[in-house]
């Protein structure tokens, strides 16, 4: 062994000695290295492990609004609908709904924009509506309608869903102004990009 290496063994702290004790040979090693990458082979992040979220939304036979009738699976097929997650408590949904009541009413009778709130207190959401001045319908208490679209948690989470219930996208978190407005383009010809 040179010199070198042997007087910087002898300088080291103790626990960093090589012993027969204290350090595992490069076999053992190797082979406690291979049982945990065989073992850890099979496992999968959770996303991957999930399956992928379904192409087609299958809307509910009847959705009850606040405030408003109720709409019928087949209200949804006469034009495409931008469905918005969200929660009252988030301020990133305050800013994003108010986004998203600009599209809304620069597109109406074009494209749907429509709320989908995980808050069940209708009294709530009432008051976070006319204090906001939202002018889309939301829905109340949405669990069983974000199960339909995406497994993910985040809020808001904003999905374009076309008039036959494809999914032309979905984008979790809050937008931009400018990108909001642009989801306009499934409006101006019916489903299309």
């Amino acid at each position: 062994m040179p010199q070198s290496f042997t007087s910087f063994a002898k300088a080291m702290p103790t626990f960093f000695r090589a012993s027969s004790e204290t350090l595992l040979s490069r076999r053992v090693w190797a082979q406690a290295c291979a049982a945990w990458a065989c073992g850890t082979a099979s496992l999968q992040p959770s996303w991957a492990a999930a399956s992928a979220p379904p192409s087609h939304m299958v809307w509910p036979q009847r959705l009850e609004l606040l405030d408003m009738p109720p709409m019928g699976a087949q209200s949804f097929q006469t034009m495409p609908t931008v469905l918005v997650f969200f929660s009252i408590a988030c301020p990133y949904c305050r800013r994003h709904n108010q986004r998203l009541n600009k599209l809304a009413l620069q597109n109406s009778g074009r494209l749907r924009v429509l709320g989908a709130a995980s808050d069940t207190d209708t009294g709530a959401l009432r008051h976070y509506r006319d204090s906001q001045g939202l002018a889309f319908p939301i829905a109340a208490g949405a669990h069983a309608l974000r199960e339909q679209v995406t497994p993910r948690r985040v809020i808001p989470f904003t999905a374009v869903i076309a008039r036959d219930g494809k999914f032309n996208e979905r984008i979790p978190g809050e937008m931009t102004e400018e990108d909001i407005l642009g989801l306009a383009r499934w409006a101006s010809t019916g489903d299309q990009q």
